[in-house]
């Protein structure tokens, strides 16, 4: 190791006796060579960030290998800007057994040069920060999206978090329509899929969407909002009464009536809501019925 390294290790040791005290413990335990090369890192990484930056030494990573190598003594220098194909990974891992102690004070002056990447306004930096040499993935899916690449924040959320919402909202803000189009589809979200396509011009194609979603509520009973979406995204309103007609004589009653007639109110349908006062009356009747007759047979039993 030349006088100078050494001389770097001599004044960051002295500088914190902490690791001063710790330093012949972490010689014995990393061997003369390796010790050396994470406290010439750790001084670098203080004094010269752009420079210790490209021979950091990952904690933790979000790559594939394919085994582990035999650790080395050295730290070779590396593309500091993300890059989702290294992520794949595929050949022998180099990791470093380092100690906790050291391990901490990496972990500490990563995220500041993450920060700091940020405040200068490079994202990529910070994201390969977070991903390759903390594997925090979700850091790394924020600062992309806030650095505007949007596409690869949308790969990090779906694929790696398996948050598919933030992966759309990535897409949609990156103006990658087709792309948050086909994931909507996949996600089954077709009431999202309507709005998307309504919003780049395709009337058509939003429909359909819409009519997929009405249909998906309905055939999972929840007719209230299969109506609101006939209502409001498909100005069909004969359509919406009589999807609330149906769940009035099923399984939403009370709130599917009510429905109706601010419907009805809406549109001046003044004879129909009369018509559907006196079903109500009858489906009352009959409800009430069938309370008394199960009271009936209630006390029945009982006695």
């Amino acid at each position: 190791m030349r006088s100078r390294d050494q001389k770097s290790i001599t004044e960051f040791t002295r500088c914190n006796p902490w690791l001063q005290r710790r330093w012949n413990r972490f010689w014995t335990i990393l061997g003369r060579t390796s010790a050396k090369t994470l406290f010439r890192l750790l001084d670098l990484l203080q004094n010269d960030p752009d420079k210790g930056l490209k021979y950091a030494l990952p904690l933790d990573s979000l790559n594939s290998h394919r085994g582990l190598a035999p650790p080395g003594s050295s730290l070779g220098k590396r593309d500091v800007n993300f890059n989702l194909n290294q992520l794949s990974g595929g050949g022998a891992a180099d990791y470093w057994d380092i100690p906790r102690e050291i391990r901490e004070q990496l972990n500490r002056q990563y995220r500041e040069l993450a920060e700091r990447e940020i405040g200068l306004g490079r994202f990529r930096r910070a994201a390969y920060i977070y991903a390759q040499l903390l594997g925090d993935v979700t850091a790394a899916a924020r600062a992309l999206e806030a650095g505007k690449h949007y596409r690869e924040a949308a790969v990090l959320y779906r694929e790696r978090l398996k948050d598919n919402l933030s992966a759309v909202r990535c897409l949609e803000q990156g103006g990658l329509w087709s792309e948050a189009i086909e994931l909507l589809q996949q996600l089954e979200m077709h009431e999202a899929t309507g709005d998307l396509y309504r919003r780049i011009g395709q009337d058509d194609l939003a429909a359909d969407s819409f009519r997929l979603a009405a249909d998906q509520s309905r055939n999972s009973g929840n007719f209230l909002n299969a109506a609101r979406i006939e209502e409001n995204k498909l100005n069909a309103i004969d359509l919406a009464i009589s999807t609330l007609g149906d769940g009035f004589q099923r399984s939403q009653p009370t709130p599917c009536l009510q429905e109706m007639f601010r419907i009805f109110a809406a549109e001046g349908r003044h004879a129909e809501a009369q018509q559907w006062i006196e079903l109500s009356r009858i489906r009352a009747a009959e409800i009430e019925h069938s309370l008394s007759l199960v009271r009936f047979l209630t006390a029945t039993a009982s006695g």
